[in-house]
């Protein structure tokens, strides 16, 4: 009996023993800049490694998914790169010993808009003996909007109309997607409208007709010499 004592009084003793330990790694959350025009562009690193000391018992029982990391960016009221402290939310019966990185990278920019003209572009061939007469749209021009650094990037706004194969006029909607110098789509700006109307006109392509050509000698040739063929 008095070995039974002893031996959860060792046992309660460990479980109430402190004990550290890392948990990670855990996303970061943010508190958006209070600015309507202005929005984060990226954070980095985007989780972290917290430490947290307690009883072992309420260590081990403790789990990542209860532990919050975030940035709280509300007061940035310019666009730019900033260096701000991570905050850390802990589990009751634990406390926080350390956050690895104490600090992250943000940047900021701000929202913007412009116009520009769209442009269709035919994709494919027609189908052998058809050509591609026109192509046009329901609108000439679309509204482009998200954050400024990447709204300098785009070029122009594309559509492409898909031709190939097609011996008849159609109509059709299709994407705008705007494009970098290098053609590649800039994925963090919104066309509007997503979608236009484009119209082709395809037509049968006329035969071609052969004509004769006559030629029209001018002079005479020397004397002694006569005219026979013409090549």
């Amino acid at each position: 009996m008095v070995g039974l004592i002893l031996w959860v009084g060792v046992m309660s003793t460990n479980s109430q023993a402190a004990a550290d330990r890392p948990f990670g790694p855990i996303p970061l959350e943010y508190q958006p800049p209070s600015k309507s025009s202005l929005t984060v562009m990226s954070l980095n690193p985007n989780t972290v490694t917290v430490e947290l000391r307690g009883s072992v018992q309420k260590i081990n029982g403790t789990s990542p998914h209860s532990i919050a990391a975030f940035v709280d960016m509300q007061g940035l009221t310019h666009s730019g790169t900033y260096t701000l402290p991570v905050r850390v939310s802990v589990p009751t019966g634990t406390s926080f010993v350390s956050v690895v990185p104490s600090k992250v990278t943000v940047v900021i920019d701000r929202l913007g808009s412009r116009r520009m003209n769209l442009d269709l572009a035919p994709s494919g061939s027609p189908a052998p003996g058809y050509e591609l007469k026109s192509l046009t749209a329901n609108t000439k021009t679309a509204t482009l909007s998200g954050p400024t650094s990447e709204l300098n990037k785009v070029r122009k706004v594309v559509a492409e109309v898909p031709v190939g194969g097609r011996n008849a006029s159609f109509q059709e909607q299709v994407v705008l997607l705007p494009l970098n110098a290098d053609d590649r789509t800039v994925q963090k700006v919104q066309v509007s409208p997503a979608m236009v109307s484009a119209s082709a006109t395809i037509k049968k392509r006329p035969p071609q007709k052969s004509a004769g050509v006559v030629a029209k000698l001018t002079g005479h040739p020397a004397a002694g010499y006569t005219v026979t063929n013409i090549v």
